[in-house]
């Protein structure tokens, strides 16, 4: 099992906004592949590259104690998916996106607009796991196009983060 790098680790400006202890696992990050994913989880990664409007795909743990403090997303262009992996029974984790509260669940899904006052909340005695997945907004022409070409400016970045969130693979 592989160790997860904290999140302070990875972006450490955002991280002091949302947690420095949320653990992530970058499946891809802005459309580039993590070289650890085709031996990690390669039937995932063979799903991602059959759709084209998945920008991100991460694998987020939260253990014990850990939670997301309140925060938007920097970026209207996308929506968040999350697909519940592991989930803990007793007092799970939940979500909160503006005035409503979501508990995952196993095989579960949702998807947030994360432009959205948001926090996540993990008072388990057990990690959380879930697949979150940010995905192109849908748009009409031209605001489609303008929203790829902006996503795409920051695909620069790709690189940088899949490193730094692999630093502490053993």
């Amino acid at each position: 099992m592989r160790n997860l790098t904290a999140y302070k680790d990875i972006d450490p400006i955002r991280a002091k906004e949302v947690s420095e202890n949320w653990k992530l696992y970058y499946v891809s990050f802005m459309w580039k592949e993590n070289l650890h994913a085709s031996k990690d989880c390669p039937k995932l990664l063979q799903i991602i590259k059959q759709l084209p409007n998945l920008i991100n795909v991460t694998i987020a743990v939260l253990e014990p104690g850990v939670g997301l403090s309140a925060h938007k997303g920097p970026y209207a262009g996308i929506l968040r998916y999350h697909l519940g992996i592991t989930i803990p029974k007793n007092n799970p984790p939940f979500i909160r996106v503006s005035d409503q509260n979501y508990t995952w669940q196993v095989g579960q899904s949702i998807v947030i607009d994360d432009c959205y006052d948001h926090e996540v909340t993990n008072h388990s005695d057990d990690i959380r796991v879930i697949l979150m997945v940010d995905i192109m907004r849908p748009m009409p022409f031209p605001l489609n196009y303008l929203n790829k070409k902006c996503l795409l400016l920051q695909k620069k970045w790709s690189n940088h983060i899949i490193d730094r969130a692999n630093a502490d693979f053993k």
